[in-house]
């Protein structure tokens, strides 16, 4: 949720200053820079969010499983709780 809502906001911020500084209008090497830079803030944004989803989930499937019995077996214990 975190990076939908950066690259929401990042999306925000350069869409108000597409039109405030007037790059709408511009055509040539200043368009496409402000282009370029917003791309790859964006993309930066989602690598760094992916990597922190892939570090939860590697983290997730290492992790020790704890057994439920004190015998090790894996069945519930038989007396009362």
């Amino acid at each position: 949720m975190r990076m939908v809502l950066a690259v929401a906001v990042l999306d925000g911020l350069a869409i108000a200053a597409f039109y405030a500084f007037g790059v709408n209008h511009d055509f040539g090497a200043r368009r496409n820079t402000f282009v370029g830079v917003w791309m790859v803030l964006t993309v930066g944004i989602v690598v760094v969010q992916l990597r922190k989803i892939r570090r939860a989930r590697l983290a997730a499937i290492r992790a020790p499983i704890v057994s439920r019995g004190s015998s090790g077996s894996g069945s519930p214990p038989s007396g009362p709780p």
